[in-house]
C-alpha cells in the first residue's frame, strides 16, 4: 500500500522531469520481494520505473527508494483518498497513478476477487514476508 503513496508523494512534491531521473542501488538495496529490481542493479533504474515496478508489480525496493514509510490503517486510507480521487494532485498526474494502479498485476485473487462483476478497483497490494497481507484500494460500480 505505501508503495502507491510513495510514488503520489514523488509526483506531487516534483516536476514530471524528475520522472526521467536515474536511481542506482546495490544488490545489497534488494529486498526479498523485488521481481523487477533484482534485475536492473547493474543499470539502475529512472523514477518512472521506479513509480511502475512498485505499483504495477509491488515491487518492495522500488518502493523503498521512493520513500521508506510506516503508518496505521486509518492514516493509509485518508492518505490514498488525497491523491486518488482528492485534488492533491493535478489532473495530468492524478490520471497516471490511477491508471498504474487500476492496471495493477498483482492481488487478483485478493480484493478484486472480491468485487462484483464491472467495479473498477484501482488497488496496491501490500505483501510482506510470514504472509503479511495489507491491500488497499478505491473501487467504482459500474457507470
Amino acid at each position: 500500500m505505501s508503495k502507491a503513496l510513495a510514488a503520489a508523494a514523488v509526483l506531487h512534491r516534483n516536476p514530471l522531469s524528475h520522472l526521467d531521473d536515474r536511481v542506482t542501488f546495490t544488490r545489497a538495496d534488494v529486498g526479498s520481494i523485488s521481481p523487477i529490481t533484482q534485475h536492473r542493479v547493474a543499470t539502475g533504474m529512472t523514477v518512472r520505473e521506479l513509480c511502475d515496478a512498485a505499483i504495477r508489480y509491488s515491487d518492495g525496493t522500488a518502493g523503498n527508494l521512493l520513500m521508506r514509510d510506516t503508518t496505521t490503517p486509518r492514516a493509509i486510507a485518508a492518505d490514498y483518498r488525497a491523491p486518488v480521487l482528492g485534488d492533491v494532485l493535478d489532473p495530468a498526474k492524478r490520471a497516471l497513478l490511477e491508471g498504474r494502479l487500476v492496471r495493477t498485476t498483482t492481488g487478483t485473487a485478493r480484493i478484486r476477487a472480491g468485487l462484483p462483476k464491472g467495479w473498477k478497483p484501482a488497488h496496491k497490494t501490500g505483501t510482506g514476508d510470514h504472509g503479511r497481507a495489507n491491500d488497499i484500494a478505491v473501487v467504482w460500480p459500474p457507470g
